[in-house]
């Protein structure tokens, strides 16, 4: 599986890209993903945690022990400070596109780690910008 993948300057989120499978017979198979504007759900706000910690208010892990505490929080992700705030493992809904069909997917990312591999360029990852 190879990866180009692109990024936003200015917080390293995905933006897009194209990842192409060698399939077992040895043909390529290349699905371009496309985010459909911002709809990104940003698994930290679940407890996932990331490189950041976890969630975003209050620091909760998937698996916690928090008792009967029980929050619920709103984040304008339109604003970038606010994506970069939520940032670790993330899912994209995206158009994904391969030859002349198209259909709708995730496409997940750890965001920044997936930039800074395709920056490193780490095998199998290439950045587009």
């Amino acid at each position: 599986m190879e990866r180009e993948l692109s990024f936003d300057l200015e917080t390293k989120l995905f933006t897009g890209g194209t990842i192409h499978n060698t399939l077992a017979g040895g043909e390529v198979k290349s699905l371009t993903f496309r985010p459909l504007g911002n709809q990104i759900t940003f698994l930290r706000c679940g407890m996932y945690g990331g490189s950041q910690g976890g969630t975003p208010e209050g620091d909760i892990w998937h698996g916690m022990n928090v008792g009967e505490q029980i929050t619920g929080e709103t984040y304008d992700v339109t604003d970038a400070a606010m994506r970069l705030k939520l940032r670790g493992a993330a899912n994209y809904h995206c158009a994904v596109t391969s030859g002349d069909e198209t259909t709708f997917s995730l496409f997940e990312t750890h965001d920044p780690l997936t930039y800074q591999m395709c920056a490193d360029a780490e095998p199998g990852h290439r950045l587009l910008n």
